[in-house]
């Protein structure tokens, strides 16, 4: 259904009434929101997204506020389950990164917290009520971008939101080359979704994983191994040797969207990234499969027993 939606950046209050066709039906007539609460201050300094069909028609939309927070998600009842609150929610990341902000807070109904972990936010702390519903914070950093498009991070978080964020773009193919298969960044859930949806994308869906000691993470019952046992015809995993194979080093993500990610030590979390960056991927692609073919594939997964 999405390939007949398109978003665009809408202006408050020159966009009200396309605003209000998506927001009022959904918060004030299905979860009763007061109405004088629908509409606050903050509408006018925030940067806002609709989602339009094919006939023009705004059927969701989403707001960046000043203080860094995305709110007001609201997708029309029929459209729910067609991937159009993603759109609304890349339009809005790729808003933040571009004005510079280096995190992103949300506050989420308790039943969409799912969702938005999709995108690389964390819930933190309680719940709390607003308007009669449960909700808790969620957070997600947001490194910083060059002009060039070249992300730069240093801490472990910023760096699985980057590798998600590429994962996410990802069609068909996916390349992770790594030491231990780090668990801060690949042994969560949200992670794992993005990696089985490419997986079972269909016909030709590839997911290859070089990586040099197992042990570990067959040992904590990482969720990646578990895929990759569940899903062995689509999920391979090899044995790479540093000291055999002089280019398998760097940590890598790589997708077939054009995205990489790398770090040069791969026992640290710093590394740089970018999201659509053909011919680099395409050079990083081919070192892979050159290794994937020095590779051996790895019995400690093979033979883990569920």
């Amino acid at each position: 259904m999405t390939a007949n939606l398109r978003v665009v950046d809408a202006h408050y209050p020159a966009d009200f009434e396309r605003l209000r066709a998506v927001r009022e039906p959904v918060f004030v007539i299905e979860q009763h929101c007061p109405i004088e609460e629908e509409w606050d201050a903050l509408d006018a300094p925030s940067a806002h997204a609709l989602v339009l069909n094919e006939r023009d028609e705004p059927v969701a939309t989403g707001r960046l506020t000043p203080d860094h927070k995305i709110g007001r998600m609201a997708v029309l009842a029929d459209y729910r389950g067609s991937g159009v609150g993603a759109l609304i929610m890349e339009h809005l990341i790729a808003k933040a990164r571009a004005l510079g902000y280096p995190e992103l807070a949300l506050s989420s109904q308790v039943h969409a917290i799912p969702f938005y972990e999709r995108f690389g936010f964390i819930a933190d702390g309680p719940e709390y009520p607003d308007a009669n519903i449960p909700h808790r914070m969620m957070y997600r950093p947001l490194p910083a971008t060059s002009p060039t498009g070249l992300i730069q991070f240093d801490r472990a978080a910023a760096a699985r939101v980057t590798a998600m964020d590429l994962m996410r773009a990802a069609r068909h193919r996916i390349g992770i080359a790594s030491h231990s298969l780090d668990a801060e960044l690949f042994d969560h859930d949200a992670v794992i979704a993005l990696i089985k949806r490419v997986a079972m994308s269909g016909r030709g869906a590839r997911i290859q994983i070089l990586v040099e000691d197992v042990t570990t993470a067959v040992q904590n019952s990482h969720r990646l191994v578990g895929l990759a046992q569940r899903l062995s015809s689509l999920v391979e995993v090899r044995r790479a040797n540093r000291r055999a194979d002089p280019e398998f080093g760097p940590a890598v993500v790589l997708s077939d969207h054009g995205g990489w990610l790398r770090r040069p030590d791969p026992t640290r979390f710093e590394g740089e990234a970018c999201l659509d960056d053909r011919p680099r991927a395409r050079e990083m692609w081919l070192s892979f499969d050159r290794s994937w073919e020095r590779a051996e594939p790895e019995s400690a997964v093979r033979a883990l027993k569920l």
